[in-house]
Parts: C-alpha cells; sequence; structure tokens
C-alpha cells in the first residue's frame, strides 16, 4: 500500500478559518532556521478566481468574499497523510494581497509570514513590570516566555472575542543554561525583534521559530518553539510531533523509512564561525575568542553580538549547575564551528517518491511535514555516491521549502552536520558512538 497526501489551506479567524483547498493553484512555503537570532518563515499561495468570489469591492468585486479584510486572517497549511496522520506546515499572518485579472483569467496571491515577524515590530517593554527585585532568571526559556508575553499587544485578535496568548514550547533539556540578567534591558527601548536577535538570544546557543496558532471563540493563542543551549531534543509526553526523532532516508525505504530524490553534498562552508565577539549588556565588557588557525587558513568568519544579557562574562556555578557567560559562549562559537565537514547540504524529496512510500511510513512523512516535528530534527541519509560504497551522513535540519501544486509536491531540507550541532549522546547507536570526532556543551 502506497501513501497519499491531501494538502488543506484554510484562510481565517483562528478558531473556525474557511476552507480555500479547491480554489488553491499551488503554495509555496519557506521556513529556514537562523542561528542564535528568531527565525522568519514565509508563505505563497496562489488562489484561482475564475468566478470572481475574491475581487475586493474597491475593485468592483460583488462575490462571495469582496469585503473580506484579508489582512486581519491567518492562513493555515496542512498535509495529512492516508487520512491520519496531519502535519501542520505553515500557520502565518497575511501581508500582501495581490490581484491578477486581465478579465478573462483571474488569480489571487496571497502571502503570509510568521507570528514572530509581525510581533517584533512591537516595543518590548518587559523591564517595566517585573515584580519585586528579580533580576536574573535561570535560564533563556524563562526570560523567552515572560518577554514574548508582551506581544500580546502587538498580535491581532483572528475573530477571538477575549484577548491574545502565547505559549513557548521548549524542545530542549535545561541543562546548562545561561542565567540571564533582566537589568541591561532598562538601558534603552528596543522592539521585541531587537531585544531576541541582540540581547536575549546571543546569551546562549539556542534557535527560535514561530510554532501553531490556535483559537477557540474567546482567545487566540501564538505558539513558538524553543530550542535551549543544550540543541537536543528531548522527548515529550504524551508523544506528539514536538517529541524529538530521527528521520531515515534511505534509497529502499522500508516501514518507518523515506526516501530521497536527490542530494547536494559538499562542505558547510556556509555553517562556520572561527570569530566570535560577544558584549555583555550589564557589565560592558566584550569577550572574544579567535580560532588563529581556522582563521590564517580560511579567513575570518566572525559572529557579533553587541549587547547580550549574559549575567555575567564567565561561567557562574550554582547549586551545581553551570550558567553560560558571554566568554563561554563565544568560546564554544569560535571552538565548536570553526571546522568544515563533508556532509549532505541539501535533500530533495518528491510527491512520487512519498507516494510510493510502504504504509508503515505515514507518520514519519507527517511528522516532516509538520513545522514542529520537521525542523531541527535529525536524520540520517544513505546513499551511495557515483564510483564510492553505501555511507550514512548524520545531519540535522535546519531548514525546509514545501512546494505544492495539484498532481506535484517537493520538500527540499537544508541540512547540517549533527555532529557539530548535537551534545554527546552515550549510548546513542548513531550519535553516542565513540571514536567520532564533536565537541560537547
Amino acid at each position: 500500500m502506497s501513501l497519499s497526501v491531501e494538502h488543506t489551506i484554510k484562510i481565517g479567524a483562528a478558531a473556525s478559518p474557511t476552507d480555500f483547498t479547491t480554489r488553491v493553484a499551488g503554495y509555496t512555503v519557506n521556513q529556514q532556521l537562523t542561528w542564535m537570532a528568531p527565525s522568519s518563515f514565509t508563505a505563497t499561495i496562489t488562489l484561482h478566481n475564475f468566478d470572481g468570489a475574491l475581487t475586493p469591492a474597491e475593485a468592483g468585486g460583488t462575490g462571495t468574499y469582496s469585503t473580506v479584510d484579508w489582512f486581519a486572517q491567518a492562513v493555515f497549511i496542512s498535509a495529512t497523510v492516508n487520512s491520519t496522520d496531519t502535519g501542520e506546515i505553515f500557520h502565518g499572518l497575511i501581508t500582501d494581497f495581490r490581484l491578477v485579472d486581465d478579465g478573462v483569467t483571474s488569480t489571487v496571491t496571497i502571502t503570509a509570514v510568521d507570528h514572530l515577524s509581525i510581533a517584533g515590530r512591537g516595543p518590548t517593554e518587559f523591564p517595566g513590570t517585573v515584580s519585586g527585585s528579580v533580576s536574573m532568571f535561570d535560564g533563556t526559556e524563562e526570560l523567552l516566555e515572560k518577554m514574548l508575553g508582551y506581544t500580546v499587544d502587538t498580535l491581532p485578535l483572528l475573530g477571538a472575542s477575549t484577548g491574545v496568548a502565547v505559549d513557548v514550547k521548549d524542545r530542549t533539556s535545561t541543562t546548562t543554561s545561561p542565567l540571564v540578567d533582566l537589568t541591561p534591558v532598562l538601558l534603552e527601548p528596543r522592539t521585541i525583534a531587537d531585544a531576541l536577535r541582540n540581547m536575549l538570544m546571543p546569551s546562549g546557543l539556542c534557535l527560535l521559530w514561530a510554532d501553531r496558532i490556535t483559537g477557540t471563540a474567546t482567545t487566540t493563542t501564538y505558539v513558538t518553539s524553543f530550542v535551549g543551549p543544550a540543541l537536543e531534543r528531548v522527548t515529550t509526553t504524551p508523544a506528539t510531533y514536538y517529541t524529538a526523532r530521527t528521520f531515515e532516508f534511505v534509497p529502499t525505504p522500508a516501514a518507518g523509512q523515506l526516501a530521497a530524490t536527490s542530494l547536494d553534498v559538499g562542505y558547510n562552508d556556509r555553517q562556520r564561525i572561527n570569530w566570535a565577539s560577544i558584549t555583555s549588556a550589564s557589565t560592558t565588557n566584550t569577550r572574544e575568542h579567535v580560532n588563529t588557525a581556522a582563521v590564517n587558513q580560511y579567513g575570518v568568519q566572525a559572529f557579533t553580538a553587541s549587547s547580550s544579557l549574559n549575567y555575567n562574562d564567565d561561567t557562574y556555578t550554582a547549586g551545581g549547575t553551570t550558567y553560560l557567560g558571554s566568554d563561554a559562549t563565544a568560546a564554544q562559537l569560535a571552538n565548536r564551528f570553526s571546522s568544515t565537514a563533508w556532509t549532505p547540504r541539501r535533500l530533495t524529496t518528491t510527491v512520487a517518491a512519498l507516494s510510493d512510500l510502504p504504509a508503515g511510513s505515514s507518520d514519519e512523512l507527517a511528522g516532516l511535514f509538520d513545522m514542529a516535528g520537521g525542523l531541527w530534527q535529525r536524520c540520517n541519509i544513505t546513499y551511495t555516491p557515483t564510483g564510492g560504497s553505501s555511507t550514512t551522513s548524520r545531519c540535522m535540519i535546519m531548514g525546509r521549502t514545501i512546494q505544492a501544486t495539484p498532481g506535484r509536491c517537493t520538500i527540499t531540507l537544508e541540512l547540517v552536520p549533527a555532529d557539530d550541532f548535537q551534545p554527546f549522546i552515550l549510548g546513542d547507536a548513531t550519535y553516542g558512538v565513540l571514536g567520532r570526532s564533536r565537541l560537547a556543551i
């Protein structure tokens, strides 16, 4: 039995969006994770408008949707595999509505972005509402939840009668968290995007991206996924697409495995960092680490942060937990990511390859489609290069592009080497193999 994939596109209020699937001529979703900065996602959807139902009243339209305020709507794109497993590909807010109409043929192109991109435009007044004398938080996630709590004033209601809520989902363990300091935020007003990019996220290795938008009649909830300094997903209970998993890509898939149509294999020069400079907002000291040998060999590739919220410059130990300071974070960047590796950089799989998968791969494919389950997950890719022998590469999914039209779907994954971006996991059949070259956090 082969797999079937059904795409659904809905637009409207969070609690009760309208199904526009039958009007869809195609869509493209681009979701690239950004290292130590908020990630930005976009979706472009082309809709048939042969009946004129989407033509705005301002353009002379009188159809069903002629008076819709498109910029107050959300977009929900999902894929259901074998009518049983559904992956939520993209949730976002409309930022552009374009009508192409020559009097005979009419289409509408809608562009949407993730909710973090919208919320990031607003100011953050976080320190002004901290109760008592609290000035430090144990870990980026806790501060992140509180900082993003102020995005409720920057995000639309999407049909909710009462208000907006935010929810941060930590996909990783909380070990080796930074001890972040709130006091420096008072130094100058910032937008939420600027505070996240230049102050909070550079306090320790982490990733952040917009996840689901859910809603009831009274409240719309915006969910954000966070990967903390350990960089290792943890298994949640109950298991969902949020949980840790390893996708297996092989030439001839068995149940639970996936197939790759093509691979771009090369050196991961784009992820290399050999010079890191992080300035603490609290101490105003700059801690800089340079991998001199790597700079002399390849030239400089630098990461800088001008106002990190690290509690201090050095590592700080309390209660048996070691917290990252700006010096430790800079050292990890310069030492951990200064070399190159031969690795799959991009993997593409198409609807033909997907439909030929065994029925037992339904959950894996739905998980790959899902915005929480298909990003920052491990994957093992087995392939045989021309004139070479079979090899298996260990990767992390750093981004993806999904393109779909009737009868065709292509998933392109952007990959980074898992050995660089994972802590040492003793006992794991793939990632806990002794003798590998890797640096632990």
